[in-house]
């Protein structure tokens, strides 16, 4: 149950990642069709920057606590002799 749990909270931080992703390309497209002024642009890529690295930390976390789980669940088996 619980690797299902952290299987649906990657996938939701994968998913944060592709929206924020997807919001930086809108954005790049509003400037060069000329909807949007460059400071406005460097406002809003300036947070979906932030939102971005700060996903990615999250992610990266995860998936380290994720690897160091399975890594005791394996050294756990061998103590054990399972």
């Amino acid at each position: 149950m619980e690797s299902t749990l952290n299987e649906i909270v990657l996938n939701a931080v994968k998913q944060k990642l592709n929206t924020i992703n997807n919001g930086m390309k809108k954005l790049y497209s509003k400037r060069v069709e000329g909807k949007t002024s460059i400071e406005d642009f460097k406002l809003q890529y300036d947070e979906l920057k932030s939102k971005l690295k700060e996903t990615k930390k999250y992610l990266e976390q995860l998936q380290k606590k994720n690897k160091s789980k399975i890594s005791e669940k394996n050294l756990k088996k061998i103590v054990i002799g399972f």
